[in-house]
């Protein structure tokens, strides 16, 4: 049976409120997202060389706070590849 080894990267960013208006619904309609911690060069380095490695790309899930102060915005990038034989414990 085929067996898989998995790979995450997570991406996170800050979000700042443009104003601080009292009782204003928790919305991102109001917010500056700030930058990634990976983006831009880095990322598509990134992802070249985890192709060329032999990962491929299953699932990005993205994942919001309106709760905390400041608010974040993230992504979780999943990989995957087959498990070589050579590290095959079964």
């Amino acid at each position: 049976m085929q067996q898989w080894e998995y790979h995450v990267i997570l991406r996170a960013r800050e979000v700042h409120r443009k104003t601080s208006v009292i009782g204003m619904a928790n919305t991102f309609a109001d917010a500056e997202a700030g930058n990634w911690n990976i983006g831009g060069d880095e990322m598509l380095a990134s992802l070249q060389r985890l192709g060329r490695e032999g990962w491929e790309l299953v699932s990005i899930s993205s994942r919001a706070s309106l709760v905390n102060s400041p608010l974040a915005s993230e992504e979780m990038w999943v990989f995957k590849r087959p498990l070589s034989d050579t590290s095959n414990t079964t």
